[in-house]
Protein backbone atom coordinates (compact mmCIF):
# COMPACT_ATOMS: atom_id res chain seq x y z
CA UNK A 1 0.00 0.00 0.00
CA UNK A 2 1.49 3.54 -1.16
CA UNK A 3 1.14 6.66 0.46
CA UNK A 4 -1.62 7.79 -1.99
CA UNK A 5 -3.99 4.78 -1.02
CA UNK A 6 -3.29 4.91 2.62
CA UNK A 7 -4.20 9.18 1.81
CA UNK A 8 -7.30 8.10 0.41
CA UNK A 9 -8.54 5.61 3.09
CA UNK A 10 -7.49 8.85 5.27
CA UNK A 11 -10.26 10.93 3.49
CA UNK A 12 -12.96 8.58 3.05
CA UNK A 13 -13.01 7.13 6.60
CA UNK A 14 -13.16 11.34 7.01
CA UNK A 15 -16.10 11.81 4.97
CA UNK A 16 -17.86 8.81 6.13
CA UNK A 17 -18.99 10.75 9.62
CA UNK A 18 -20.36 13.42 7.51
CA UNK A 19 -22.53 11.07 5.14
CA UNK A 20 -23.86 10.03 8.82
CA UNK A 21 -24.05 13.41 10.24
CA UNK A 22 -25.91 14.85 7.10
CA UNK A 23 -28.37 12.12 6.81
CA UNK A 24 -29.44 12.19 10.54
CA UNK A 25 -29.66 16.43 9.90
CA UNK A 26 -31.60 16.26 6.90
CA UNK A 27 -34.25 12.92 8.58
CA UNK A 28 -34.28 15.50 11.61
CA UNK A 29 -35.16 18.65 9.44
CA UNK A 30 -37.95 17.04 7.27
CA UNK A 31 -41.09 18.60 7.19
CA UNK A 32 -44.19 17.71 9.28
CA UNK A 33 -47.90 16.60 8.02
CA UNK A 34 -50.03 19.10 9.80
CA UNK A 35 -51.83 17.36 12.90
CA UNK A 36 -49.85 14.07 12.15
CA UNK A 37 -46.16 15.17 12.94
CA UNK A 38 -43.14 14.04 10.99
CA UNK A 39 -43.31 11.13 8.74
CA UNK A 40 -41.67 7.38 10.18
CA UNK A 41 -38.55 6.95 8.90
CA UNK A 42 -39.91 3.75 6.83
CA UNK A 43 -41.94 6.27 5.06
CA UNK A 44 -39.35 8.53 3.96
CA UNK A 45 -36.45 5.47 3.30
CA UNK A 46 -39.36 4.01 0.62
CA UNK A 47 -40.11 7.23 -0.45
CA UNK A 48 -43.89 6.82 0.43
CA UNK A 49 -43.87 4.17 -1.76
CA UNK A 50 -45.31 1.54 1.25
CA UNK A 51 -48.83 4.65 1.80
CA UNK A 52 -51.79 3.11 1.79
CA UNK A 53 -55.30 4.55 2.03
CA UNK A 54 -55.65 7.80 3.17
CA UNK A 55 -51.97 8.03 3.76
CA UNK A 56 -51.44 8.10 -0.35
CA UNK A 57 -51.92 11.81 -0.15
CA UNK A 58 -48.64 12.09 1.65
CA UNK A 59 -46.92 10.40 -0.39
CA UNK A 60 -45.16 13.64 -1.98
CA UNK A 61 -44.18 14.74 1.28
CA UNK A 62 -42.54 11.00 1.58
CA UNK A 63 -40.51 12.15 -1.33
CA UNK A 64 -39.40 15.21 -0.56
CA UNK A 65 -38.14 14.22 2.54
CA UNK A 66 -36.32 11.46 0.93
CA UNK A 67 -34.57 13.89 -0.98
CA UNK A 68 -33.79 16.18 2.02
CA UNK A 69 -32.04 13.02 3.55
CA UNK A 70 -30.06 12.67 0.43
CA UNK A 71 -29.32 16.21 0.01
CA UNK A 72 -28.28 16.21 3.78
CA UNK A 73 -25.85 13.00 3.63
CA UNK A 74 -24.12 14.13 0.79
CA UNK A 75 -23.68 17.74 2.02
CA UNK A 76 -22.36 16.10 5.26
CA UNK A 77 -20.18 13.91 2.99
CA UNK A 78 -18.44 16.63 1.28
CA UNK A 79 -17.74 18.99 4.19
CA UNK A 80 -15.94 15.79 5.88
CA UNK A 81 -13.73 15.22 3.11
CA UNK A 82 -13.15 19.26 3.25
CA UNK A 83 -12.47 18.54 6.76
CA UNK A 84 -10.67 15.64 6.40
CA UNK A 85 -8.61 17.27 3.53
CA UNK A 86 -7.95 20.68 5.84
CA UNK A 87 -7.10 18.88 8.88
CA UNK A 88 -4.52 16.36 6.50
CA UNK A 89 -2.46 18.92 5.50
CA UNK A 90 -2.22 21.00 8.60
CA UNK A 91 -0.57 17.97 10.06
CA UNK A 92 1.58 17.71 7.11
CA UNK A 93 2.73 21.23 7.46
CA UNK A 94 3.37 20.86 10.99
CA UNK A 95 5.31 17.74 10.56
CA UNK A 96 7.36 19.38 7.97
CA UNK A 97 8.46 22.52 9.96
CA UNK A 98 9.25 20.52 13.56
CA UNK A 99 11.76 17.95 11.06
CA UNK A 100 13.28 21.47 9.51
CA UNK A 101 13.73 22.84 13.38
CA UNK A 102 15.06 19.71 13.90
CA UNK A 103 17.45 19.54 11.07
CA UNK A 104 18.71 23.03 11.62
CA UNK A 105 18.97 22.28 15.31
CA UNK A 106 21.43 19.53 14.76
CA UNK A 107 23.19 21.68 12.20
CA UNK A 108 24.29 24.07 14.90
CA UNK A 109 24.73 21.81 17.36
CA UNK A 110 22.01 21.74 19.62
CA UNK A 111 19.29 19.79 20.45
CA UNK A 112 15.72 20.31 21.61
Amino acid sequence: MNVHDERDIKICALGMPGVLLGGIAGFALRPAVPLLGQLPLWAVIAGGSGLEGMSEMFRPLAAYSLALLAIGAIAGGIAGVVLGLLTIRTRQKSNRSSSLEEEEANERGTAF
